[in-house]
């Protein structure tokens, strides 16, 4: 949401020196308007609109996020007029709308002043968490870095060549991403985060040989959690759960059904906390006895399986996706990945015990896929984002499901007319969407959506390519 700032200036003309006319003698001069009025920040002059003239008082401008402070000087056209304050270093404030600042001056007269104004917009700032390849080939060798405001700055891999930034999340002043860093050996990672550019290791559970760590948040406790990718043993066994306070946290694998723990799944497709201070994980079990994925939560620490029996066609099984709690809804919201014995994946939602097609039969068609995660803005719209279709790279446009029934495709750049949409965050009434596009060769951009509109992340002319794997706004 760009703020908007008023600064207004009041300039009242104001007696001379003994030989003028005495306050309120109809001779004192009633000329309170100005010859310069000049607006400065960020170390150079900022753009007025309209250009500045002595007759016009309102005017428009605008700064990047970056800025934070502006000068104003202001001078009288008279030598009697005086501008005794809303002059000089302004902080924008963006939790405060509007700042309006007065002066008042007292003519000679008593009687005229003049108004200047200047509405100064200032944009949210945009941070990404970015993978980036040095070449446009996809060798799946890639450099963790961010994107602040437009800048690139790659992050250290410590002893390792490569790595990847997969999550970011802005928490005061200080700037967490989450990911991994590696050898040429793409599949031995290690999970690591960032605290301010400064490389960070997370502990790993015993016996297990490679992992990474996804986004991470502080929830309403004070408590910092960060989700962790599908994590394997020796012989395809998988342990579960994520880490908090920067230990690892294990989670139940065993059914309400079973007595046999699961040997595989994950727990990787998100982690969120509701309005209570509830938190969830979501992702899937392979039940041990019928091979089946089960689609299933974890509510604080507690597992809880989805049955899909009311599902027709639901063979092969799901996952949970995300979970959408807000005081404006019902109940929790799951978002359900269902595959069909075709394996052909697609969106259900589910409120209560009743789970529903995300795209019903009639509206328009999502070509199977995924709706990886799903977020509610401030006005009540669930955005749910993921990928058309089932090949990779994408092979359709990017698009988001909103409110569960109406596919809306997005922008790409040219040459890219495919790809996916990632997390979706919300500053205002403005919609932020991360992402990435795709050429039938599999070039790739990273790219956000600002209320549909399209914006690439990297610096132009910037020698990497990269995928954006997660965004945060901040003031």
């Amino acid at each position: 949401m760009r703020k908007v700032i008023f600064i207004a200036i009041i300039v009242v003309a104001v007696g001379l020196a003994a030989c003028t006319s005495p306050t309120g003698s109809s001779s004192a001069s009633t000329d309170a308007t100005l010859s310069v009025l000049t607006v400065t920040g960020g170390g150079s002059a900022i753009t007025l609109s309209p250009a500045f003239s002595a007759a016009t008082t309102s005017y428009t401008a605008s700064v990047p996020n970056t800025v934070t402070s502006v000068t104003v000087s202001a001078t009288a056209s008279n030598g009697g007029a005086t501008v005794s304050s809303g002059a000089g270093t302004i902080n924008l404030n963006l939790g405060t709308p509007t700042n309006t600042l007065s002066v008042k001056v007292t003519a000679a007269n008593g009687v005229a002043t003049q108004t200047y104004s200047v509405a100064i917009t200032r944009p949210v700032g945009l941070l990404f968490a970015i993978s980036v390849q040095t070449s446009a080939s996809n060798t799946g060798l890639t450099l963790p870095a961010t994107v602040k405001n437009g800048a690139l700055t790659l992050l250290a891999t410590g002893s390792q060549s490569y790595g990847a930034a997969n999550g970011v999340s802005l928490h005061g002043t200080d700037v967490y991403v989450f990911g991994t860093i590696f050898s040429s050996a793409a599949n031995s990672q290690t999970p690591v985060y960032w605290k301010n550019g400064t490389l960070n290791s997370l502990t790993i559970p015993a016996g297990i040989a490679s992992m990474a760590s996804q986004q991470g948040w502080i929830d309403s406790a004070g408590n910092f959690y960060i989700r962790a990718t599908n994590i394997n043993y020796s012989g395809a066994n998988s342990v579960l759960g994520y880490w908090k306070n920067w230990a690892w946290v294990s989670l139940p694998m065993t059914l309400p059904a079973e007595s046999t723990a699961a040997t595989q799944g994950n727990s990787f497709e998100g982690m969120s906390e509701d309005q209570s201070g509830n938190i969830y994980v979501n992702g899937y079990l392979t039940d041990p006895i019928s091979g089946l994925q089960v689609p299933v939560y974890w509510e604080n620490g507690s597992l809880y399986a989805v049955s899909l029996s009311s599902v027709s066609g639901a063979s092969y099984g799901g996952q949970v996706q995300a979970v959408v709690s807000s005081p404006s809804l019902s109940s929790f919201t799951l978002l359900l990945t269902i595959d069909s014995s075709s394996s052909v994946p697609s969106p259900y939602y589910m409120v209560g015990n009743t789970i529903t097609q995300a795209l019903p039969a009639g509206a328009t068609s999502i070509n199977g896929g995924t709706v990886w995660w799903a977020a509610q803005s401030p006005s009540g719209v669930v955005y749910g984002t993921g990928q058309s279709g089932t090949s990779w790279p994408p092979s359709y446009p990017p698009a988001y499901v909103d409110n569960w029934s109406t596919l809306v495709a997005l922008p790409t750049p040219s040459g890219q007319p495919n790809g996916f949409t990632g997390g979706a965050n919300f500053y205002g009434n403005d919609v932020y969407i991360d992402g990435n596009t795709y050429s039938s060769s599999g070039l790739s951009s990273a790219v956000y959506w600002k209320n549909e509109a399209l914006n690439l992340i990297l610096p132009s002319g910037t020698a990497y390519v990269g995928s954006v794997e997660g965004g945060d706004t901040f003031d």
